[in-house]
């Protein structure tokens, strides 16, 4: 079996991050979105795996040995899925959206369930609560079988979640010819179709505030500390695990640093800092000062300077955030995305809200942040 990959596009509403790239580019402890996708195919046992991704310049990414990256010509999810099935050659093949964050375990139990019934095609499905109403919605009947799919479907309690195996050429023939009906009921007309209800870890990355709610999902998974042995850490900082510290890593004295929480390779927590749980701060960022962080994701190169208070924020690749710049994150409730407010919630007791701080982007001195504020120059 061959695996297909969509890493193409950037959503409007989280290219304030991504400055143009694909959004699978963006990382979480440590790892770029499609390579979690990638790892996760490989540890189920395909070795073949064909990504398709959109043309990029800022894009330096090199594909692993079994992984072939293709270009793909128009904008699109069913533009990506026709240029990777037709490179794919015919058998069955794994589909995955590359925006999704979820559990091995998702793509290894929709092949275990798509061997054992037998079915042309078979969909991994998620809770409605697990994502947003506007999705593709699925409706199961007996043994798995997907009755019905679409936007407009009612009555039911699923959505499509980002993966799907069956026969590249029937496939192929769903996305060339969809209709006015869509993809997955053109699929339904012309084979047998079941569900894979998967509960675990999952996030489909659409919003900046997407991407920490899997932040702090996978953070919050974390039950042991991983230290580089070429971290550099001050014996007068201290540590409170589970952490994960990659190689350069610096913590200079007097910080403290609070897990769970990733710091990545090169990042700098300066003197008498104070870095709290659910940080994930990418390779090469710096944390300087007298700051506290907490709950935001730093992407690489990011620079928050002395005395700032970040807390429930994302903060892009190479921003930049003035000394005493501080976010201010006590929202109202329902201003809160739902994703995000039911995994704060769950995971550290409060819901809230800080600001997004876009890619490259400058923030002036003693700037206040608003909650949901998306962030410019200054």
């Amino acid at each position: 079996m061959k695996a297909v990959v969509l890493a193409g596009g950037s959503d409007k509403r989280i290219s304030i991050l991504t400055g143009g790239m694909p959004k699978t580019m963006l990382r979480l402890a440590g790892k770029r979105l499609v390579d979690r996708i990638v790892e996760s195919i490989i540890g189920i046992g395909i070795r073949e795996i064909i990504v398709v991704l959109t043309p990029c310049r800022d894009c330096l990414w090199s594909p692993r040995p079994g992984v072939r990256l293709v270009l793909q010509d128009e904008e699109g999810v069913v533009s990506a899925a026709i240029r990777g099935l037709s490179e794919a050659g015919r058998g069955e093949i794994l589909l995955a959206y590359g925006d999704i964050v979820a559990g091995r375990e998702m793509y290894r139990g929709l092949l275990d369930t798509h061997a054992s019934t037998g079915a042309d095609v078979t969909l991994a499905a998620v809770p409605i609560g697990h994502a947003l109403e506007t999705y593709n919605r699925l409706l199961l009947g007996e043994d798995g079988v997907v009755a019905d799919a679409g936007w407009s479907v009612a009555e039911t309690s699923y959505v499509f979640g980002g993966a799907a195996v069956g026969d590249r050429d029937l496939l192929l023939e769903a996305f060339r010819n969809p209709g006015d009906k869509g993809v997955l009921r053109t699929l339904l007309g012309r084979g047998d179709v079941r569900a894979y209800v998967w509960r675990g870890l999952w996030h489909d990355v659409d919003t900046p505030w997407d991407l920490l709610a899997a932040s702090m999902e996978l953070l919050g998974s974390l039950r042991k500390s991983v230290i580089s042995g070429s971290a550099r850490i001050s014996e007068r900082a201290s540590l409170e695990g589970p952490l994960l510290v990659d190689d350069d890593a610096r913590i200079d004295h007097g910080a403290v640093v609070r897990g769970p929480a990733y710091l990545g390779r090169g990042v700098l927590v300066g003197v008498n800092s104070f870095v709290r749980e659910f940080t994930d701060a990418e390779e090469h960022v710096i944390i300087g000062s007298h700051s506290e962080v907490k709950r935001t994701v730093l992407q690489p190169k990011a620079y928050i300077g002395s005395y700032a208070y970040v807390a429930d924020s994302l903060i892009g690749e190479g921003a930049s955030l003035s000394p005493y710049t501080v976010t201010v994150n006590s929202a109202p409730r329902e201003i809160i995305p739902p994703r995000l407010r039911d995994v704060a919630a769950k995971l550290s007791g409060q819901a809230k809200m800080g600001a997004v701080v876009g890619r490259g982007m400058k923030i002036g001195f003693r700037a206040v942040l608003k909650p949901g504020e998306i962030a410019g120059f200054r």
